[in-house]
């Protein structure tokens, strides 16, 4: 039997006989993964059950315990890749225990497309439900989420399992928070592209980017930067205002100078982030309060100073600029960078290896 609590937290809603099969179908397909992708070697395992099976913070889960995932992790100088709510340390797929390290270790599409089919599924319906919403809004914004979500758990039923019961509730919270920014706020693009060139930088440099929703606030005529986030967010505002994480920012910047296609300049009233998926809190809005005027003009002045920067013959390109802010990047496993953070961590307390 497959212990369905295992795989949702406390605050999720029971599963139905529909969610029960699909993780099933999601479980035997990676065994079958498992078994014809190890170049000849015999992946052996017990019988299934919540202690070897892993959720990671993005709701997805993995079989694990195959024996060796203890000595696979400590071999590549690290505890785990994933944070578990169940199980043991987490086995990488077996090309990367056989050696094959191009392969990756915490890549999963299923976390992609999560991000991909809700930001589809909320652009296509601010595109196709304008203000004033009418009465049945969320039954039609659930209807075009359940349109979303059968095309692609014929690829990825995992993301429907996990992710169908809260999307139900991020539905409804944004629907009640459309319901109170129709009156005071006009969408004017979702999903809109826009390209920009850098100013006074020593070579021409341009800057695309695709902005997730720009609205006008009636009361001033300024623009509302806002990004749907469904997976890692912006833990402080020091983030964006510092340029750790620019993308608000710049996107603000763009704004301000007509870059987005069918939208004149607009000076910026408001950079706001859009966390959906929380059990307990399905929509949370961030930084209301951030001073959106220093902040454009930091990104503005940051950016060509960047691109000067890194355009002089002797800047080194490095894998992790600042150890103190870094996140997973593609190369990490081959740069051993676990490995020398660690040592670094440890310098710095005076402990010694």
């Amino acid at each position: 039997a497959i212990p369905l609590g295992a795989f949702f937290d406390s605050a999720a809603p029971a599963a139905d006989a529909e969610e029960v099969l699909l993780v099933a179908v999601a479980l035997a397909d990676a065994l079958r993964v498992t078994h014809i992708s190890g170049r000849g070697r015999v992946a052996v395992h017990g019988g299934l059950s919540a202690g070897v099976l892993l959720k990671s913070s993005q709701d997805i889960i993995k079989i694990a315990d195959f024996g060796i995932a203890p000595a696979v992790c400590a071999a590549l100088g690290v505890e785990r890749y994933l944070n578990l709510a169940v199980g043991p340390p987490v086995l990488p797929r077996p090309s990367v225990a056989s050696g094959d390290l191009r392969a990756g270790v915490v890549a999963d599409p299923s976390a992609a497309d999560k991000g991909i089919i809700l930001h589809e599924i909320f652009d296509t319906f601010v595109k196709e439900v304008p203000a004033p919403l009418p009465d049945d809004a969320l039954d039609q914004l659930l209807e075009t989420g359940r349109k979303a979500f059968e095309n692609i758990a014929k690829a990825r039923p995992m993301v429907k399992v996990f992710w169908w019961p809260r999307f139900k509730q991020v539905a409804a919270a944004f629907i009640e928070e459309q319901q109170k920014r129709q009156a005071t706020d006009t969408i004017l693009a979702a999903e809109v592209r826009g390209t920009w060139l850098v100013e006074n930088t020593s070579r021409p440099f341009t800057v695309t980017a695709t902005a997730d929703r720009i609205d006008k606030r009636e009361s001033d005529g300024g623009a509302v930067i806002i990004d749907y986030k469904t997976g890692i967010t912006y833990k402080t505002v020091e983030e964006v205002v510092s340029g750790r994480k620019p993308q608000l920012a710049l996107e603000g910047v763009m704004a301000g100078a007509g870059a987005f296609e069918g939208i004149p300049p607009i000076p910026i009233t408001a950079l706001e982030y859009w966390k959906m998926g929380a059990a307990s809190e399905p929509l949370k809005i961030g930084f209301p309060n951030v001073d959106v005027a220093a902040t454009i003009e930091e990104a503005r002045a940051g950016i060509g100073a960047l691109v000067n920067y890194f355009d002089q013959k002797e800047t080194p390109y490095l894998a992790t600029p600042d150890p103190d802010f870094s996140s997973y990047g593609e190369y990490d496993l081959l740069a051993r960078t676990a490995e020398w953070q660690n040592r670094l961590k440890d310098s710095r307390k005076g402990v010694k290896r």
